[in-house]
């Protein structure tokens, strides 16, 4: 992420489209190094896999990962098996977080002041991860 600065904008956005604390995505690193801590929505789908108590599904319309609060024991298997660091643990709200693209309309990526974001079809997951 060449253009991002570390503002953070994205991360604001993101609090506020879903009146919650923290975010969906994660800006991590220091000056003139930073990276989206995001689900990229890879096919691999390694936190689905990974749920032993199948709370991960697929929603149909945005392709986004959805965790049921109600099936979730929150065992971090999930969080763990995100090769991108996707997933978040909120210790306070003590849940699984992870990005819904708010139902697609991308708000991160429109409201990034630098253009840093970007949405990408991940077809090779590595290679894309850096594009979101």
């Amino acid at each position: 992420m060449e253009l991002c600065d570390g503002c953070k904008v994205c991360e604001r956005v993101c609090s506020m489209a879903h009146n919650s604390f923290p975010p969906k995505i994660k800006i991590v690193g220091e000056l003139g190094n930073f990276e989206a801590m995001v689900c990229v929505q890879c096919e691999k789908r390694s936190c689905v896999k990974v749920c032993d108590h199948s709370a991960i599904f697929i929603d149909e319309y945005s392709g986004s990962p959805i965790i049921s609060s109600n099936l979730c024991i929150r065992c971090m298997k999930c969080v763990l098996a995100c090769e991108f660091s996707g997933l978040h643990f909120d210790s306070i709200k003590r849940e699984i977080i992870v990005c819904d693209t708010c139902s697609q309309s991308f708000l991160c990526i429109l409201l990034c002041p630098n253009a840093a974001l970007s949405k990408v079809i991940v077809s090779k997951p590595k290679a894309a991860a850096k594009s979101f």
